[in-house]
């Protein structure tokens, strides 16, 4: 089921990776046992970093700890999908509020050009790989920029979560065109110093990606206006 982790200071990043990846995807279910020898033996780790690993997903809750059975796979359903992103919109729109007037003019200038022309779809070279850079770079653009190491670890850490759920389920160009016309309402935002505008902005555009992704998850659910 699972790839051998290559030797890395990273390595219970990689195995939480490796471990989403298979609950999202559908190879883990609901139920299943994770247990710390079997996951260092799959992974081919010691038993210190799967063991952190699974602290980790205990932490995003989709793992949980029980009496007598250890690490188990929490169900995954769209309220919990939901409640993902909902922390993950609180704490990227208070460090979009936070970033407004500290990120350099200039950086958001260049990036804001870079997503004109992705919008415009012309001759983009690799267009989703361009979209997708583009993305990372401006949310970790913010998260280095909103002065509270906490709140950027944080979001570090629930960013990790939601891509790998969307590399698993989600078609890559559909969700970052969604995404880029989202991104210039940031930017525009950030660049005209209003912080609340840039803050709501990127609460709506987290919140249109995690509608995306209960769609492709539970195609049955309602949507949430």
């Amino acid at each position: 089921m699972f790839k051998s982790v290559a030797p890395k200071k990273s390595l219970r990043f990689d195995v939480v990776g490796q471990v989403l990846t298979a609950i999202f995807g559908g190879q883990l279910k609901a139920g299943d046992r994770l247990i710390v020898t079997r996951l260092a033996a799959d992974f081919g780790v010691s038993a210190t970093p799967a063991r952190e690993a699974l602290l980790e997903l205990t932490h995003f809750g989709v793992v949980e700890l029980l009496p007598n059975k250890g690490a188990v796979v929490r169900p995954l359903g769209p309220q919990q999908v939901r409640e993902i992103y909902a922390l993950r919109s609180l704490l990227e729109s208070e460090a979009t509020r936070l970033a407004c007037g500290r990120i350099p003019s200039q950086q958001l200038e260049e990036l804001r050009q870079r997503t004109s022309q992705l919008l415009a779809g012309g001759a983009v070279p690799q267009w989703s790989t361009q979209a997708h850079r583009s993305d990372l770079e401006l949310h970790d653009l913010i998260a280095r920029n909103c002065g509270n190491e906490r709140l950027t670890d944080e979001i570090e850490r629930y960013s990790r979560l939601v891509r790998v759920a969307q590399s698993v389920l989600v078609d890559a160009q559909t969700l970052e065109k969604l995404a880029q016309a989202q991104h210039l309402k940031i930017l525009n935002a950030l660049l005209a110093g209003q912080a609340d505008a840039a803050a709501n902005c990127m609460a709506e555009h987290i919140q249109s990606a995690c509608e995306v992704l209960v769609a492709a998850l539970f195609p049955e659910s309602e949507p949430v206006n």
